[in-house]
């Protein structure tokens, strides 16, 4: 009798032990499986945040369209077109004459022809001789004052020639719509 308990008392702590082990392996297979689901969600929630967002640019972008085309409208109308770019050296002539300076002109080869909302432009060369505060005023008066004409300098070489008498040799180019 004492035998069979213990072979009894034996099979019962070797089934609760074994299915101690099957259960914890049950349970370390579920927590691995639950710990790639929570990835995959966080995966997915990060991947739905980013789409929001951008769901909500393209919304914000779509709305600003309208906007964007007025602007667009305005700056065409503001840019001369190709034809009226032979007012330029007639326009850069009388700057000159109002500073007080010699100006010599040409247009360069190789335009840009407009693209989409991208402008044409037209390179030039210029050179003028004068007081180097009629010089300097007269650069800020092509990029800066106002005119019918969107210009820039890409590049300005000022040299003094003489007693109080400047010379800017620049080249830049001038812009054109449609």
């Amino acid at each position: 009798m004492v035998l069979n308990f213990k072979r009894t008392l034996l099979i019962n702590i070797s089934v609760a032990v074994a299915g101690i082990g099957v259960l914890a392996g049950v349970i370390g297979w579920f927590a691995s499986d639950i710990e790639m689901q929570a990835t995959i969600i966080n995966k997915d929630r990060t991947l739905a945040r980013e789409r929001s967002a951008s769901i909500a640019v393209l919304a914000e972008l779509k709305s600003n369209a309208a906007k964007a085309l007025r602007y667009e409208q305005k700056l065409n109308a503001f840019l001369p077109t190709q034809e009226q770019l032979l007012d330029f050296p007639r326009t850069l002539d009388n700057l000159a004459r109002v500073r007080r300076l010699a100006l010599s002109f040409s247009f360069r080869g190789g335009q840009g022809v407009p693209e989409g909302v991208k402008p044409g432009s037209v390179g030039f060369t210029l050179s003028a001789t004068g007081a180097l505060s009629d010089v300097l005023n007269f650069m800020k008066d092509i990029e800066i004052s106002p005119t019918r004409f969107l210009a820039t300098l890409s590049s300005a070489d000022l040299t003094r020639i003489g007693e109080g008498e400047y010379r800017l040799s620049a080249q830049g180019a001038v812009f054109f719509g449609k």
